[in-house]
């Protein structure tokens, strides 16, 4: 008999000042051709953020960033999932991974529009 074993743990949403603080890039655009994929126990999500505006860091309207995450396969929570936020303009807080690709790797890492202008206004805190 074999048992599948699903952990699960709290996920702690950071904060947006937190998110604002470390993030290497922040742009408003939308995540498209969302994939996943399993190998050897992990699951690898992948898709492209098509930038609309650059809100901080060393990025260009129209560029396409490819965003990178994985999980663990038995473990249900927490997760990283970008395939709910597909094909919407979202708000994307994100670091450069080592492979210059970027990452949103918590749910405080992608904000709804509404937000833009407390961004903008943690953006100039910093400064």
């Amino acid at each position: 008999m074999v048992l599948a074993i699903v952990m699960a743990f709290d996920w702690t949403t950071i904060s947006l000042e937190s998110a604002v603080k470390k993030s290497d890039i922040i742009v408003i655009g939308t995540l498209r051709n969302v994939s996943e994929e399993t190998h050897d126990g992990i699951d690898y999500g992948t898709g492209e953020i098509t930038v609309d505006e650059v809100l901080r860091g060393k990025a260009r309207p129209g560029e396409k960033l490819v965003l990178k995450w994985q999980n663990e396969s038995n473990v249900m929570c927490p997760r990283v999932e970008h395939e709910d936020d597909s094909n919407k303009q979202l708000i994307w807080l994100l670091t450069i991974t080592r492979d210059q690709n970027v990452a949103a790797d918590n749910p405080g890492r992608v904000a709804v529009l509404e937000k833009k202008q407390r961004v903008i206004e943690l953006i100039r805190e910093l400064l």
